[in-house]
């Protein structure tokens, strides 16, 4: 059964690194590429993703279409699209809008929306902040605020930092928040990893234990049992890698 609409780190973590940066103003660009993500919560519950990335920038507006397969140990394997434009606005900062849908094998259907503004910042990192809705096929629904800051902290490696706060389905607030770090090895190689941890970003099944983060973002929890109001706090764990050329 449908537990409702999740608000989960790995949608802000996949929307936030699957945009190919900008190149210099006036430099038209496509790029391509792929990655693979894991995600781990609690209970041992896994989902591992492969993507297909396609982008295009132009100064500092960009577009960028990503194909993910899926595989989740509670929602079962299935495919989304997402979406993410930046449009620049006055002193370089820019609106970014995100979307994303999903769809199970089975009967998962659900979809994503997330629109704010994009801050540059004078050591050149970036902050954002973001309303986002989340709802499924089951007529859940959530509705929250989110900020996310990055930083460059050397030539090689950014740090980021995520903070979600809204609804949840049944009436409860769900929040969560994360640090990352990026490493780029080398030209069109990125690798991540986020921490966090998350207050009612889920709903708890009972019996059963809590979904994983990816099952948020997906948007459906375990078939058994039913919701329970009750407050849960979790651990999140995101890996993943980028290669995009040229």
């Amino acid at each position: 059964m449908h537990v409702g609409a999740r608000l989960g780190c790995a949608w802000v973590f996949t929307l936030s690194i699957v945009c190919a940066p900008a190149p210099s103003a006036g430099s038209p660009s496509l790029v391509g590429g792929g990655g693979i993500d894991y995600s781990q919560g609690s209970g041992g519950e896994s989902t591992r993703g492969v993507l297909a990335i396609v982008g295009s920038s132009v100064g500092s507006g960009n577009a960028t279409l990503a194909l993910v397969r899926y595989r989740d140990s509670a929602t079962g394997d299935g495919l989304g699209w997402i979406g993410a434009v930046r449009a620049p606005l006055a002193r370089g900062h820019g609106l970014a809008a995100s979307g994303a849908r999903f769809v199970g094998d089975d009967s998962l259907r659900s979809w994503r929306v997330k629109v704010g503004p994009v801050l540059e910042l004078p050591s050149g990192g970036t902050a954002g902040v973001y309303y986002t809705h989340a709802q499924d096929d089951a007529g859940a629904r959530a509705d929250a605020a989110a900020a996310e800051l990055s930083l460059p902290l050397s030539a090689r490696f950014t740090g980021r930092a995520n903070g979600v706060y809204g609804s949840a389905p049944g009436g409860l607030r769900a929040a969560l928040a994360s640090v990352g770090l990026g490493w780029a090895p080398a030209h069109g190689l990125e690798l991540t990893g986020d921490l966090g941890v998350s207050r009612n970003g889920a709903f708890a099944t009972t019996p059963g234990s809590p979904s994983n983060p990816l099952t948020r973002l997906l948007g459906r929890g375990g078939s058994r049992g039913g919701t329970t109001r009750e407050t849960r706090v979790d651990p999140l764990l995101q890996l993943g890698v980028r290669v995009l050329l040229p």
